[in-house]
């Protein structure tokens, strides 16, 4: 297979969690590569698997990207060359799916959205359509969030993420096409929102 460039960057140039790469086009495939510090993936990864993780602003990531997402690289790679053993030995810190991290993720992120419906009651909705929107998504972003970390499903990136967790098998009803809904920005936006994630939380809400 030959390999075609349409953009290669140093490292560090996309910034200290993403670091740089390159994106290329592979036969007919679209691939990213990106680069990774060892050092820094471990303990990264290892505070992850104690429930530790961070949340950063990050370009090409709008819900911000979090810590653990380098523990999740690990988790789902497939290793295609491991001399020294090196990634084998990082897998062990991703299997099981912590149950430390599961309890911070979800802690965290329910905190976050239930904060984000607190200050949108406060907004007259319709009339600050850039920070309503902004809101909503990132309410939505936090719901997935949740719900990757109930089904013990490792997040790696918000582009298609809905899709990944309903092709990795988690049972989260009409949900996707509430969430489409949402985003709409209808008037009850609010309440439908709180219905939504009091169901997603909810221990007998029926969410896998």
């Amino acid at each position: 297979m030959r390999a075609q460039h349409r953009r290669v960057v140093a490292p560090g140039e996309w910034g200290p969690w993403i670091n740089g790469g390159a994106w290329l086009q592979v036969e007919d495939a679209k691939v990213d590569l990106l680069y990774r510090q060892l050092p820094f993936v471990r303990q990264r990864a290892e505070q992850a698997r104690a429930g530790i993780f961070s949340s950063h602003y990050q370009a090409g990531h709008p819900s911000g990207y979090h810590s653990f997402q380098l523990l999740a690289e690990i988790a789902v790679n497939q290793v295609l060359s491991d001399p020294t053993g090196v990634l084998d030995d990082l897998k062990g810190l991703a299997v099981p799916y912590p149950e430390a991290l599961r309890s911070s993720i979800i802690d965290k992120f329910v905190w976050e959205a239930n904060f984000q419906l607190e200050i949108l009651d406060r907004t007259d909705l319709g009339t600050d359509p850039c920070y309503e929107m902004s809101a909503l998504s990132r309410f939505i972003s936090c719901v997935l969030q949740v719900l990757y970390a109930r089904s013990r499903i490792w997040f790696l990136n918000e582009k298609r993420a809905m899709q990944s967790l309903l092709a990795l098998g988690a049972e989260v009803g009409d949900l996707p096409q509430r969430l489409v809904h949402l985003s709409q920005l209808p008037e009850d936006a609010v309440a439908q929102a709180r219905r939504l994630l009091t169901e997603v939380t909810e221990d007998a809400g029926g969410w896998s």
